[in-house]
């Protein structure tokens, strides 16, 4: 199962940026179709069930693992700018950490 965390954390550092984002791959999901797929045992993407149906821009997944396929919201794929560290790479990570 370590080898997953790796793989992860991976793609979580070639994804994190804006400056990997290809416009081009964005789809659009709505809400409430996201909160009835793979990702609707996630808090978030549960609570776009309960919201008004808006449509979402999402980055398409594909599984590694054999599990469905799934557009992941923006919000939930990308670091936000204002968690990382000025001057430094990463995140700030919890209060207290550093």
């Amino acid at each position: 199962m370590g080898g997953f965390g790796a793989l992860f954390e991976a793609l979580e550092h070639y994804l994190c940026g804006v400056g990997g984002l290809d416009p081009a791959e964005i789809r659009p999901a709505h809400g409430h179709d996201l909160a009835e797929g793979p990702l609707g045992r996630d808090i978030a993407v549960h609570l776009l069930g309960q919201a008004p149906d808006q449509p979402l821009g999402c980055l398409p997944y594909r599984s590694l693992t054999g599990e469905p396929d799934a557009y992941v919201p923006l919000f939930l794929s990308m670091l936000p700018v204002h968690a990382r560290i000025p001057g430094g790479g990463g995140s700030a990570g919890p209060p207290g950490s550093r």
